[in-house]
């Protein structure tokens, strides 16, 4: 499976062995993912909150919560009319 191209958005912390989070905006709402490793090597949980609730999924690895993470960003921003591609660090 192929990483999806890089969002925007602010990235703190690493997801190996610890928690990693994503900021960002969709339209008027703050957006914040949450990666967490729930063991030493996964499984992972997802846990997206914004405006109207949270989704929450677990993986098996890491990088299937990251590429679930990032089509999730672009559902968001293009849900509330953001262009894909367009934000701070774009």
């Amino acid at each position: 499976m192929q990483l999806p191209a890089k969002v925007a958005g602010t990235s703190i912390a690493s997801v190996r062995g610890g928690t990693r989070m994503n900021l960002y905006t969709a339209g008027i709402d703050l957006v914040r993912s949450e990666l967490i490793a729930l063991g030493p090597e996964g499984p992972y949980r997802l846990t997206v909150n914004y405006g109207k609730g949270s989704i929450v999924e677990y993986f098996h690895h890491v990088n299937a919560a990251l590429a679930r993470e990032a089509e999730i960003e672009q559902l968001m921003r293009a849900a509330r009319g953001v262009p894909v591609g367009k934000g701070v660090a774009a």
